[in-house]
């Protein structure tokens, strides 16, 4: 966060593989390096065409081993699935196509399944060592599915029925798997509809180590467990923050209840959705009911007077395409 200066281990972990200031990898297949020639930390020397995903899985299981005799936080961020789509040649050979508007691109099919079996791994390495039993294990995503082309690729994925996907704050972008073991804590194959945030996990895992609830601090989230327990969590609300452009428009969101806003920085439209009778959020309701609108907005507002949020300002320097000479005005593709 805020390139080499601000690497995880000046944030507070012993080992870094593969960290770096990038969201994405120059390659999946080794060498890991790039035309800018960025090397991916601890992964400088690699057999020529290893797969990014399984070399990882196995980092992940000698780290494992190394520490079994001793509690340890592991975190996983795979690079997988985001793009470069790369996938390997037997896996994507297995797929077929997809038609539009489907789950169909083989090649993010091969990249989840290389994924799946990572998770697969590590679970096993946990059970072989028998560390399964006084472990959690915490599997979700940072986003929706990528639904719209990138590249010369068919858009990677599809996440219908919800709407859109990665970089729009409508349910297809924000709403991601959430899987959570933890033994004698949560009974196996429970459901718990009521929606939680990845800024729980910290507090969350504060009190799964200590045995009592965290202190009061200026985190963001709230332990879940309390929810593991069958107990409501005392939040009125959530809130996203997305000033800027990409793939989507700059805007803001609260889901409060059932009921969700969605405000658009540029020209301050707002839609507001009911999600449990449209979660496709197809209906905006914002000119039925007003009131809610006005109550909803004023919370986002005042969320981002209190966390600090950057806002967005005019760029003096931007300059429109001018109007050719037949009339036509020719528009930036995003």
């Amino acid at each position: 966060l805020g390139g080499k200066e601000n690497s995880p281990l000046e944030r507070g972990f012993d080992i870094n593989i593969a960290g770096d200031q990038g969201g994405q990898p120059p390659s999946y297949f080794a060498p890991y390096r790039g035309k800018g020639k960025r090397d991916l930390t601890g992964l400088e020397e690699a057999p020529n065409g290893e797969y990014l995903t399984d070399r990882l899985a196995a980092e992940a299981e000698k780290f494992i081993e190394k520490n079994k005799d001793k509690p340890f936080f592991l975190y996983v961020p795979h690079f997988a699935v985001h793009t470069p789509l790369q996938g390997k040649a037997d896996l994507v050979a297995k797929y077929q196509p997809g038609k539009s508007g489907s789950q169909g691109n083989p090649i993010y099919a091969a990249m989840l399944e290389s994924l799946d079996d990572s998770v697969g791994r590590i679970v096993r390495k946990l059970d072989a060592l028998k560390l399964g039993d006084k472990t959690i294990v915490i599997f979700t995503s940072d986003n929706g599915g990528q639904c719209i082309v990138g590249g010369k690729d068919q858009p990677p994925t599809y996440n219908g029925p919800l709407r859109e996907g990665k970089g729009f704050l409508y349910e297809g972008g924000i709403r991601v798997p959430l899987l959570v073991n933890w033994p004698g804590t949560i009974k196996a194959g429970t459901t718990i509809a009521e929606p939680v945030c990845s800024i729980d996990f910290l507090p969350t895992l504060v009190e799964a180590v200590s045995g009592e609830a965290p202190p009061n601090t200026k985190a963001d989230g709230v332990s879940l467990a309390p929810l593991f327990k069958g107990v409501s969590l005392k939040r009125e609300a959530l809130y996203w923050h997305y000033p800027h452009y990409h793939l989507g428009k700059p805007s803001g969101a609260v889901r409060f209840g059932d009921w969700k806003l969605i405000e658009f920085y540029e020209n301050e439209r707002r839609e507001l959705f009911n999600l449990k009778s449209d979660p496709g959020e197809g209906r905006n309701l914002a000119s039925e009911k007003p009131e809610m609108v006005k109550q909803l907005a004023d919370k986002l507002a005042a969320w981002r007077t209190e966390v600090g949020a950057k806002l967005m300002k005019p760029n003096p320097a931007y300059t429109p395409n001018p109007q050719a000479s037949d009339g036509s005005v020719l528009l930036h593709c995003k």
